[in-house]
């Protein structure tokens, strides 16, 4: 069987049927003239996304869609044929919706507070009416101060620090200083000497 190594020319190839000839460096290519490609591409109009010499060597020459690969056409439906059955419809879909302007629901069906509470001698109104006398004005929270006992850590350093406990770091001393600052505690003047960079 003749191989496209067989064709050096693109003529040769056509005349034999093969879509590949070797040109003259030696390598194969497609044998396919420009002004048979540009007639194929105009033919093809639209039918082909990117390179039209790829296009044209994968339908091989031929027409897109002139081939057997085209897609069958669809049956026609059979009358009587069993179709799926539906989903269940959500009954919730199929409430009547209310025009626009209609009164809500709890305009139609008010809660009547003037009936008397199974018993009681009291009706509802009168139960809110006592529910909003008895309940404390809401004022400011007040938080339960601490006992002297219970000091924060810092607290504790700088406490221990007064004391005469200096066995800090250089760098705690420097955050203890800071937070003192902050808070607006005394500071002791022995932390003043603390690096430039922690301060």
């Amino acid at each position: 069987m003749a191989s496209y190594k067989d064709y050096k020319s693109i003529s040769a190839a056509r005349k034999a049927g093969s879509m590949y000839y070797t040109d003259k460096n030696g390598k194969k290519a497609l044998a396919v003239t420009k002004e048979t490609l540009d007639a194929w591409k105009n033919k093809n109009k639209g039918k082909f996304k990117g390179s039209a010499l790829t296009a044209w060597a994968n339908a091989k020459g031929k027409n897109i869609g002139a081939s057997a690969g085209t897609a069958p056409p669809k049956k026609p439906s059979v009358p009587g044929a069993k179709r799926p059955p539906k989903r269940p419809v959500d009954p919730r879909s199929q409430r009547p919706k209310q025009p626009k302007g209609a009164p809500t629901l709890r305009e139609r069906n008010p809660i009547k507070t003037e009936t008397l509470l199974p018993g009681s001698d009291k009706t509802l109104e009168d139960v809110l009416k006592d529910s909003d006398k008895k309940s404390p004005s809401r004022g400011p929270s007040k938080r339960p101060r601490r006992s002297p006992s219970s000091l924060t850590p810092n607290e504790k350093k700088l406490r221990d620090w007064k004391a005469g406990e200096k066995n800090l770091s250089m760098k705690e001393q420097g955050r203890l200083r800071k937070w003192a600052l902050r808070n607006d505690k005394s500071v002791p003047k022995d932390l003043y000497s603390t690096p430039d960079n922690y301060k």
